[in-house]
């Protein structure tokens, strides 16, 4: 600048000599001297002037700018390229010389590296990266708060030159970054993650038990995943060994917890069993196995953060050995209840928790009264005899009460007096339908409804056969007058028993279907009990009634079948249709043949109702089963052989579903 003053006041001395020439020159009348190069000059400095204050300017802007905070001015780039533009366009009017040419080689190679400097923000960058940089563009090493822009506006051209090298290594420091957060989240998952845990409370004895198994496995599952992607990124190195060390963690915490759930489950469903004194000779096994979980699951309790289980001791030995110690015990406990069921196909209908329980208490009058209703299905309760050493008797839901024709002796052997009580069952009430058809009297506070109906129903058949054999007609007419007869009395009955008003209701039913049935007969004109209007009725015969036995069979077309004399309680009967006819025809047409049967239509229709009522016109046990899901074909085949086993239907609800 001193340098453009003195030239300016240099010129200015020429002009002001030059100015007194010329005056001179007008006083004495003499020619102008011819000043040449006198504007030539003028117009040289004016431009190099120009030119030298605005790279003046520039120069002060440039360093302005060169002294801005680097880890600041990198978020803000585009100051940077306005910059550049800006001097470009006030150097596109600068005047033409060697200054300006300098200023503008500056600018373009400005230019060039402009879009570049993001190759340098450093984003990411951990202290290697940086003195990677700082080497490859020649930088000395500086310290990251006193890096500035001029540090990178003098290494421009080496910026532009390395483009390539400061890619890949703003790649490397990305995929780094990614590892590092991936790492972090996985320890901060490691550190803060906790068991959830509830009480387990059972004979005064509090366990803390692991909840939200599937939230935690699926955690563990995110992580491990997490930690496998790693290991595909090109800058994985670096962070094995510790990506490794995770993996192992996380993989035997996976394994455990597998087992851990499992031992639970089972542990869960054994140890009120075996706590209440089951199974005597497993008990030793069990109680080893308990106490290491309990103990296990304290420690867990003492410290809930998942990971710490991995440090365990000898875990994985542990839990192996508790997993194969709680498959034996159940598997013995599997063996002993089969054991059991062979003994009483009833019990393949009930859970093993209730079968266990009934073992367990096999003397309890409590806990029998509890569970019968379960494996009989019209005894809702029994009679004890004395200091409730045998039974007397059943009863129904509703009050009635049949004695058995001999007490049953109730033991430790609960498969066995149970046996007899089904074996008693059948017995009594064949000997009471033997003396109700001995007795030809309808005696309904003293007899028991099953009891009353399959007479009546014996006797109704007998009925219409000699009504038949006598050529129908009028002696149907007969029939059907002394059925009326017996309807008026039995509607102008009066009781003030409930039970007697509910054998009553069943016996109506029964009496208004007969008297339906004659009267198809009449409309038929049947003279015979072969013809198909007869054949195709549900009969009940007792073929040796003249001996006194309680035998009876029923008969629908050619199909025959024994009455089993399963008692049914006081169970509603349900009122008879012409579809409850074909229902019936059709089903036991059907096992005649051999096969099943499958009643179809809407819900809500009564198909189960209606092979629930022929299960009971047979004197048999009907099981119903609403099929689900969790119906697979194990418990299928427990179910069929629980019936067969017994005896009994089995009515499947929802069939389509399995």
């Amino acid at each position: 600048k001193a340098q453009i003053e003195a030239l300016k006041a240099e010129f200015d001395e020429v002009e002001k000599a030059c100015a007194e020439v010329e005056s001179e020159c007008d006083h004495f009348g003499q020619p102008l001297p011819p000043f040449n190069s006198r504007e030539e000059v003028k117009r040289d400095l004016a431009g190099f002037t120009g030119a030298m204050e605005l790279t003046e300017e520039f120069t002060a802007s440039l360093e302005k700018i060169s002294s801005e905070d680097w880890l600041s001015f990198r978020g803000r780039l585009w100051e940077f390229e306005d910059f550049v533009e800006h001097w470009l366009e006030k150097a596109r009017n600068c005047p033409a010389g060697p200054v300006a040419d300098s200023m503008k080689e500056l600018l373009h190679t400005l230019k060039d590296v402009a879009p570049n400097l993001k190759l340098v923000r450093g984003d990411g960058f951990e202290s290697a990266h940086w003195h990677d940089l700082f080497r490859k563009l020649g930088i000395e090493r500086v310290d990251l708060a006193k890096l500035t822009v001029g540090h990178f506006i003098q290494a421009s051209a080496k910026i532009v030159d390395a483009a390539d090298d400061l890619k890949q290594l703003n790649s490397r420091a990305s995929g780094e970054v990614s590892i590092r957060e991936a790492l972090a989240e996985v320890k901060a998952w490691a550190q803060d993650t906790n068991f959830n845990l509830t009480d387990y409370t059972e004979r005064g004895r509090t366990t803390p038990l692991i909840k939200d198994w599937k939230e935690l496995t699926t955690q563990v599952s995110d992580m491990q995943s997490l930690l496998g992607s790693l290991k595909e990124s090109a800058w994985f190195g670096p962070f094995a060994e510790e990506v490794n060390g995770y993996e192992t963690k996380l993989a035997a915490l996976d394994e455990a917890l597998a087992q851990l759930n499992v031992i639970q489950r089972k542990w869960v469903y054994l140890e009120p069993i075996f706590g209440r004194g089951a199974m005597p000779h497993e008990a030793q096994r069990f109680d080893r196995v308990d106490t290491e979980f309990v103990n296990l699951l304290q420690g867990v309790k003492e410290d809930p953060r998942v990971l710490s289980i991995v440090r365990v001791p000898n875990l994985r030995e542990t839990l192996t050995t508790m997993l194969d110690q709680l498959e034996r015990c159940q598997k013995a406990l599997a063996d002993f209840l089969e054991e059991k069921r062979q003994k009483f196909p009833r019990f393949y209908f009930i859970g093993d928790d209730d079968l266990l329980e009934i073992l367990g208490q096999a003397k309890n009058p409590e806990v029998i009264q509890s569970h019968l209703k379960k494996l009989f299905a019209g005894i809702y309760k029994v009679r004890f005899g004395d200091e409730n050493k045998s039974i007397a008797g059943m009863c129904s839901l509703d009050g009635e009460v049949v004695p058995l024709i001999s007490p049953v002796q109730v033991t430790e052997s609960v498969e066995t007096w149970l046996s007899s009580l089904s074996d008693l069952m059948r017995a009594t009430l064949s000997d009471a339908l033997a003396g109700t058809l001995k007795s030809r009297e309808t005696n309904l506070e003293r007899s028991s409804q099953q009891v009353l109906l399959v007479s009546e129903m014996i006797g109704f058949t007998a009925d219409a056969e000699r009504a038949l054999s006598e050529g129908g007609g009028r002696a149907l007419a007969a029939l059907k007058a002394t059925l009326v007869q017996r309807l008026n009395e039995y509607t102008q009955l009066e009781t003030d028993s409930a039970l007697v008003e509910t054998k009553l209701k069943a016996l109506l039913l029964d009496l208004i279907h007969n008297m339906d049935v004659v009267d198809q007969l009449v409309a038929a004109g049947t003279v015979d009990a072969k013809e198909w209007a007869w054949r195709k009725q549900l009969r009940y015969y007792a073929p040796a009634q003249a001996r006194g036995s309680g035998e009876c069979t029923l008969t629908m077309v050619d199909a025959s079948f024994d009455y089993t004399f399963e008692y049914q309680g006081n169970a509603p009967k349900l009122v008879h249709t012409p579809l409850t006819d074909k229902c019936y025809l059709t089903l036991t047409q059907a096992m005649y043949m051999g096969y099943g049967g499958n009643p179809y239509g809407p819900a809500g229709t009564g198909k189960t109702e209606s092979v629930k009522a022929l299960g009971q016109a047979f004197g048999r046990q009907v099981l119903v089963f609403n099929c689900d899901e969790g119906i697979d074909s194990q418990s299928m085949g427990r179910i069929f052989v629980g019936l067969v086993k017994c005896g009994a239907w089995g009515c499947f609800d929802e069939f389509n579903r399995l």
